[in-house]
């Protein structure tokens, strides 16, 4: 699909101004990972000017859910959007060739990209064409100091950090290709890319978008039945909560702490025009409950109101106006489309923001 027009359709018109056409008419957040039990699924329907959030639930086998997202849509546009990345550092991409994310997602897997989704068992193992590491152990302070990442291309370990993984306000948590950690973003996002997106641009040409690679959103809304867009948990915190306690106090794997977000929902109903099922509202006020599920489904649900957020306010939508963020590293939906709040390259703080092993 060829990029759209240069300026979104809806840029500068509020909501209800909006053609129906221009706005979803359904809206799901995944909270994905490799591991099938962790994974939740929360869908807003719209209806008139609001969106109705019924349930929570699991998305079930790739496929199936993939199809599934099809189905769901009706007559308009379904915006799906997961908190994996989506989109590779720039750096990496053109030592390994790369000048199309989109494209690229076609072929990791086969032929020359065969061993892309394998991460290596060992330090030797690790190319341009297969940079994800560790497949078992492996140190992160080896991977790092022993200058490893040269062997992917870059000259240091803070090119393997995307633009948007450098906003202040919501840094990344991991680099990409590192699949250890309690994040294990590197793994997620092979699961994501090989189960979902390459398959679903396969499957389902011409029906399918990628945001931002594809188009500003507004312009993807109407002209695609199934948007995928990007996430991180931590943009949508920000977006949802303002003035969320500071990550040293705050821990969203603590119940207790989950259920301080719900202070918010009276402002985010206002707000957002959001109505919450009986159901939904009790998990919220509870904190999704005591088990081990219970961050996950936070997450899920945190990052549909922040999709809501990023509808409603068109420029949240619009995505850096540069052709690397067009074309190869992505973006993040609802963080600021500018370089203000993005941090200068720095291999410190690019460590200082990693996940421990």
């Amino acid at each position: 699909m060829a990029i759209l027009a240069a300026r979104p359709v809806c840029e500068g018109l509020h909501f209800m101004m909006r053609p129906p056409s221009a706005v979803p008419t359904v809206i799901t957040h995944a909270h994905w990972s490799p591991h099938y039990e962790r994974r939740w699924v929360a869908t807003a329907i719209r209806s008139d000017s609001r969106y109705a959030v019924t349930r929570l639930q699991r998305p079930g086998p790739s496929v199936e859910w993939l199809d599934r997202l099809f189905t769901l849509k009706g007559s308009g546009t379904h915006l799906v959007a997961l908190d994996v990345p989506i989109g590779l550092p720039q750096a990496y991409a053109t030592a390994a060739g790369i000048d199309s994310f989109r494209d690229s997602l076609l072929q990791f897997g086969s032929g020359p990209w065969a061993s892309f989704y394998q991460p290596a068992a060992d330090i030797g193992q690790i190319s341009s064409r297969r940079p994800f590491y560790p497949d078992g152990t492996g140190s992160l302070r080896e991977y790092e100091h022993g200058r490893h990442f040269l062997r992917v291309g870059v000259r240091s370990a803070d090119e393997l950090l995307r633009r948007c993984d450098r906003v202040q306000e919501a840094p990344a948590s991991s680099f990409l290709f590192w699949t250890r950690g309690q994040s294990q973003v590197g793994r997620s996002a092979i699961s994501a890319w090989r189960e979902l997106l390459g398959p679903a641009l396969r499957s389902h040409l011409g029906r399918v978008a990628i945001w931002p690679f594809d188009g500003h959103l507004c312009d993807l809304i109407g002209h695609s039945e199934v948007v995928f867009a990007e996430t991180r948990p931590a943009a949508s915190l920000h977006l949802t909560w303002p003035g969320h306690p500071r990550r040293t106090a705050w821990n969203k794997r603590r119940q207790h702490h989950r259920m301080q977000w719900a202070a918010e929902l009276p402002r985010l109903r206002q707000d957002l025009g959001v109505e919450l099922s009986d159901e939904v509202e009790r998990d919220i006020r509870d904190g999704f409950g005591p088990g081990d599920s219970g961050s996950d489904q936070f997450d899920a649900v945190v990052g549909l109101m922040a999709m809501i957020r990023a509808v409603r306010e068109p420029v949240r939508g619009t995505g850096p106006q540069s052709p690397s963020a067009a074309r190869v590293e992505g973006w993040v939906l609802g963080l600021p489309a500018t370089d203000a709040g993005v941090s200068p390259p720095k291999a410190s703080q690019a460590r200082c923001r990693v996940s421990p092993d």
